[in-house]
């Protein structure tokens, strides 16, 4: 798709930046999960396994953005190759389900919700105020 449409350059920025956002926020919540857990531990003397989900969340994060997020997503976001992003979808017969879609979901069990955020406004410029309307809604006959 040649055309350009007013937010492309934003969509592109904001997706070229996910993967980078990903493991910022996996970083945090890998160093918060392993920083808290000690401490709590040492103060009050009991476990509170909130923390291990959070440290392992944070790895998570780090490898999804790293093997999945950054290849499938921010490189094509920063050559702007929007047909590859609406054709990158989960196909379960009737319902096409968009992998970005799966991958936020992921990001908010996973992470803290914020991780979520640069693949969610993607998402939305793209589905909802794209340049053509999104081809995994269409019936194909």
């Amino acid at each position: 798709m040649s055309e350009e449409w007013k937010h492309a350059d934003l969509t592109s920025l904001i997706g070229k930046l996910a993967w980078i956002i990903g493991i910022i926020c996996g970083l945090i919540q890998f160093i918060y999960g392993i920083a808290f857990g000690s401490f709590s531990l040492l103060v009050t003397l009991h476990f509170d396994p909130w923390n291990i989900f959070s440290a392992i969340g944070g790895i998570i994060i780090i490898i999804v953005s790293l093997i999945i997020i950054k290849p499938q997503f921010s490189d094509k976001c920063a050559k702007k190759e929007w047909d590859a992003l609406y054709d990158w979808i989960l196909d379960l017969g009737d319902l096409k389900l968009p992998w970005m879609l799966i991958w936020i979901v992921i990001f908010i069990i996973f992470g803290w919700g914020y991780s979520a955020g640069p693949i969610v406004i993607v998402f939305v410029l793209l589905f909802f105020a794209g340049p053509e309307n999104s081809k995994w809604a269409k019936k194909n006959k």
